[in-house]
C-alpha cells in the first residue's frame, strides 16, 4: 500500500516542475546570503578598504541573478560604501577620521535574470527559484588608534 501511494505522489507531482524546484529549493535552503567573514579593524587616519560579496547558496549560477544591497548604520566619517562595477559586490573604502565602534547593517534583494534554464539542466533545480530572495546581516566595525611602539 505504501509502495503505491509513493508512486502516486510521484506521478501527480511529475508533471509540476516548478512545485518540486521550489520544494527542493527550500530544503537545500537556496537563499542570498553574505560572507561570515568580520569586517577587520580600522586604524585611525589610515587608509582602509574591504569588500563584501552576497552570493547565493547552493547555487552555482548566482551570476545569473541581480543583486540590489543596499546598507543602513553609521559610518564612521571618512568613509563610504562604493558599489563596484559587479551588483554582488559593495566595498567599505576611505580613511576614517573617527574612533569607535560602528554597526552596518547589509541587506540584499535578488531577483532571478531572464535568462531561461537550458534543456540540460537539472530536472529538479532550473536556477531560477530561490527559497527566500532576500537577506540581512549585521556587521560590526572598530576603528582604532594604532598602538605605538617602544623601541628597544
Amino acid at each position: 500500500m505504501k509502495r503505491i501511494l509513493i508512486l502516486l505522489l510521484i506521478s501527480a507531482l511529475s508533471g509540476c516542475d516548478l512545485l518540486l524546484d521550489a520544494l527542493v529549493d527550500c530544503l537545500d535552503n537556496d537563499r542570498p546570503q553574505f560572507g561570515a567573514d568580520p569586517f577587520p579593524v580600522a586604524v585611525l587616519n589610515e587608509v582602509y578598504s574591504h569588500t563584501i560579496t552576497a552570493s547565493i547558496k547552493n547555487e552555482p549560477n548566482d551570476d545569473l541573478y541581480s543583486y540590489n544591497i543596499s546598507w543602513s548604520g553609521n559610518l564612521p566619517q571618512g568613509l563610504r560604501f562604493v558599489r563596484d562595477n559587479n551588483d554582488r559586490t559593495i566595498s567599505l573604502q576611505g580613511t576614517p577620521t573617527e574612533l569607535g565602534a560602528f554597526s552596518i547593517t547589509l541587506s540584499v534583494n535578488v531577483e532571478p535574470s531572464i535568462v531561461t534554464a537550458n534543456s540540460s539542466a537539472d530536472f529538479y533545480d532550473d536556477g531560477n527559484d530561490l527559497c527566500k530572495t532576500s537577506h540581512t546581516r549585521t556587521y560590526n566595525l572598530s576603528v582604532i588608534v594604532m598602538p605605538m611602539t617602544t623601541a628597544r
